[in-house]
């Protein structure tokens, strides 16, 4: 489940992160890293614990561990 702002997740995630994120916004979240942000806030490019990256993954679909 994807946490909501109140609920203590920080809103913007630094580079370097550990988090987990719907890889191309399926239903289950996997171990992944924040490599960059895009300047809108809202949208993150992450690496996956087995090489896949996403390059335009929403805040929304992404939690830190």
């Amino acid at each position: 489940r994807v946490r909501a702002r109140h609920q203590g997740e920080p809103f913007r995630l630094p580079h370097g992160t550990s988090c987990e994120a719907r890889f191309q916004g399926g239903q289950r979240a996997r171990a992944a890293l924040v490599v960059n942000a895009w300047p809108d806030g809202e949208h993150y490019m992450v690496e996956f614990a087995n090489g896949d990256r996403d390059a335009r993954v929403p805040r929304s679909h992404a939690r830190t561990k």
